[in-house]
């Protein structure tokens, strides 16, 4: 009986005779081509202008409408994967290696030079029958586990052909890119015979599998969100938070909108209405009813060219009553038909709280019962407040925010502070960087400390303003400021409904549209985000920039703008690069003080006061040709590091040779002698501060003590006298020695048994198959 995978050469797909045939609104499908015949054309590239290139699709569903992606991913059986390799320059020799690693060295595949190749810019396609075709939803899993297994090899393929009804072209070497004998200027290819792929063999399969997963993982959020979504929208009318654009639809029927701004309804009752941009005579908005309200959507390219309401997936519109009124109303400006509506949700909300104003009583409580204070991470992030972390720019915020926040979702102590309760949910909020910049951080520090994709779970949340998630709390007009209350509500209900225990918003000042120099205003906002932590139960972090503070030591006060934002937080961390005298001090080269940064909390509102930690700016290599920076705690060296015992004993002896003074600012004073001793300029301010810190350690450990006398003017000063005498180190190595020396030598008196075994190659040469190369101008083949 024939093998049924041996007819993949047999099995059609779509052929089109250019980039612009179509058999739409006709009767017939079309062509096709067997995988047999692509295969076989290999070797014989046409001669055509890109425009009249022969292209295919690489499905077997050929009707009328085979064109269509969406067709495609219903109906299509794709019996060959596919890549584009444009990027790169990559050899033949590579690709090949690759492949047959992907693969297996015993299947079928064919290269090729694309049209656009040269010999400076070598451009491929790879093309492969699959052992049995297989629907859209394994074959885009199989397309995107051979990119990425392609990615593994240094080699970026074009992921467009993860789309269902993406054109491949077939092997063309246009007329300007041959001589004149019609020869290819430049068009390489290689064959490879054998069994086509199968899906199921290794290591295919298990990358398969991992796309799978991640599409079932990526369905679970999709369903978790509209969860959240709908149950968002059913708690608010119930915690009488409704915003004002949900109280608009409410209170205004969306028929009733329509029919104010011109538009006609097919007759009463339907839900087919025509729009006043429509010059033809059909009824192209469609309206969708509901208790909120309900939606309207829009086939109309008339009412597209209008703008009005957001784009669709399908080049339609879309909206609901507040898209009319922003559009009819205020000439498309969404947030001036925002702040219209929400003065008068102002209105009601002012008279709501002047009729709860009333005095409380205070109950006495026994201290012992109180609750301890909520911290969430060490003593620097406190539930249900704000938190500031002021730093300039470059130092190394958002490294030592990716730590923080890839700490509090693992919950390890990744930064040397504490995480409390255990993992968090957090959630990240930049408003500068894209999600790519954003990403190189986080995995960057993850690598580092070994964290995995279990670890995180679903406790981590990321949002770019760059990437379409922008954040605006408050805006300003000329009728002032106002807080947009209707995200500070959404924000709260996102927080509380997904768990939300830690919100980094980066940066402040890019979250609002407000005079940031103006502490009334901004007052405002922070005690706005005050009581979304205290509602959502969780901490509010604000990174903020420091004003144009130089080379000074950045402080609390350093921060830009308003100090009304750093008075509501009830933590300001700041960060300091190490500074030169800092660095002299502690024995760093000054090359590389950049890479060591101090974070302190300045405001110590709620906690004790904490000496600041340090951290190491450390490189990261991410393996795609970029090296991060990853912040990790960092010790800095004590005094006792930086001498011996015998330096404590030659500075006692040089000092038995005068008499010297404990002010720095005398001649005489003993550290000329401990800098001597160690090699130190004791008249260099930063060198001067690190003999200070020695001999500090030296006199409490009573090595060098002080003594009041007068000096020879009959002033009363402090003068240095020899204290202890500590043990020679030398001493103490000999002691340690001889203490050892019998136990070594009953050690050494016992046999070892030393085992010798035969290294073993796991690994044996394997023979590859044959595979015919054939290449123009002079390329070498296989």
């Amino acid at each position: 009986m024939k093998n049924p995978k041996s007819n993949w050469r047999e099995r059609r797909v779509v052929l089109l005779k250019n980039s612009k045939e179509t058999r739409k609104g006709t009767q017939r499908g079309y062509n096709t081509i067997t995988l047999g015949q692509i295969f076989a054309a290999v070797d014989k590239p046409t001669a055509l202008e890109k425009s009249s290139a022969t292209a295919i699709i690489p499905s077997s569903y050929s009707s009328t409408d085979a064109r269509t992606h969406a067709v495609q991913r219903e109906k299509g059986l794709f019996p060959m994967l596919a890549a584009d390799i444009d990027k790169g320059d990559v050899a033949l020799e590579h690709i090949e290696a690759a492949v047959d690693a992907i693969f297996g060295v015993e299947t079928t595949s064919v290269i090729y030079s694309t049209s656009s190749a040269t010999n400076e810019n070598n451009k491929w396609r790879i093309l492969a029958p699959l052992a049995d075709p297989v629907p859209f939803d394994i074959w885009t899993q199989a397309q995107q586990a051979l990119f990425d297994m392609l990615r593994s090899h240094d080699i970026a393929p074009d992921t467009t052909l993860e789309r269902a009804g993406q054109l491949i072209y077939l092997p063309n070497v246009m007329p300007k890119n041959r001589r004149e004998d019609g020869e290819p200027i430049h068009y390489k290819f290689s064959f490879a015979e054998g069994s086509p792929v199968d899906l199921s063999s290794q290591p295919l399969a298990g990358t398969i599998r991992r796309f799978a997963e991640a599409a079932e993982a990526a369905e679970a959020k999709r369903t978790a969100d509209r969860a959240a979504r709908l149950l968002k929208k059913a708690l608010r009318p119930a915690m009488g938070v409704l915003s004002p654009i949900e109280r608009f639809n409410a209170e205004n029927p969306l028929e009733d909108v329509l029919a104010k701004h011109g538009y006609e309804q097919k007759y009463a009752g339907s839900c087919d209405w025509r729009s006043p941009f429509q010059t033809s005579g059909s009824f192209a908005t469609r309206v969708y009813l509901e208790p909120d309200g309900g939606s309207w959507s829009s086939l109309s390219g008339s009412d597209a060219e209008a703008g009005l309401g957001a784009p669709g997936d399908s080049g339609d519109r879309f909206g609901d009553a507040f898209d009319l009124f922003v559009h009819f109303e205020h000439n498309g400006d969404r947030a001036a038909a925002l702040a219209s509506i929400s003065e008068v949700a102002t209105i009601a909300e002012t008279q709501k709280q002047a009729e709860a104003i009333s005095a409380t009583p205070y109950v006495w409580r026994n201290p012992e019962n109180l609750p301890a204070r909520p911290w969430a991470f060490g003593r620097w992030l406190l539930f249900n407040t704000i938190a500031c972390i002021v730093a300039p720019g470059g130092v190394g915020k958002s490294t030592l925010v990716a730590g923080i926040v890839l700490s509090i979702a693992t919950g390890r102590n990744l930064m040397g502070k504490t995480i409390w309760g255990g993992p968090q949910a957090v959630w990240l909020w930049n408003l500068e960087d894209d999600l790519d910049e954003l990403s190189r951080s986080l995995q960057a520090a993850a690598k580092h400390h070994g964290i995995t994709p279990a670890e995180i779970k679903s406790n981590l949340f990321v949002d770019s303003a760059m990437d379409g998630s922008g954040l605006c709390t408050a805006i300003e007009d000329r009728d002032g400021m106002k807080l947009l209350e209707p995200v500070y509500q959404a924000l709260t209900a996102e927080l509380t409904l997904r768990g939300i225990k830690v919100l980094v918003v980066d940066p402040f000042v890019s979250s609002h549209a407000v005079e940031e120099n103006s502490n009334s205003k901004i007052d405002k906002i922070a005690k706005a985000w005050a009581r979304v932590a205290k509602t959502a139960g969780c901490v509010v972090v604000l990174v903020h920039h420091t004003n144009k503070a130089g080379s000074m030591e950045v402080n609390a006060n350093s921060a830009r703008g308003a100090s009304a934002l750093i008075s509501a937080a009830r933590s300001a961390l700041v960060l300091n690069r190490m500074s030169a005298d800092e660095a002299t001090q502690l024995g760093i080269n000054k090359d590389e003080r950049r890479q060591y940064i101090s974070v302190q909390d300045d405001k110590h509102n709620r906690a004790a006061p904490e000496a600041a930690n340090w951290f190491q700016l450390i490189s990261v290599d991410l393996g795609n040709g970029d090296s991060v920076g990853v912040a990790e705690p960092w010790m800095p060296p004590e005094p006792a590091d930086m001498f011996t015992t015998d330096d404590i004993i030659r500075a006692q002896e040089a000092a038995k040779a005068g008499v010297f003074r404990y002010d720095w600012r005398s001649p005489d004073w003993i550290g000329h002698v401990v800098g001597n001793v160690l090699g130190l300029d004791s008249k260099g301010g930063p060198s001067r501060k690190r003999i200070e810190w020695i001999l500090s350690e030296w006199i409490k450990d009573g090595h060098f003590k002080t003594e009041d006398r007068q000096d020879d003017k009959r002033k009363v000063r402090k003068f240095i006298v020899i204290g202890n005498t500590p043990v020679s180190s030398s001493s103490q190595a000999n002691q340690a020695v001889s203490a050892i020396a019998p136990v070594r030598a009953a050690y050494w008196s016992t046999p070892a048994q030393i085992e010798a075994k035969p290294h073993t190659d796991t690994a044996p040469v394997q023979s590859l198959p044959f595979r015919g190369d054939c290449n123009w101008s002079g390329a070498a083949g296989r």
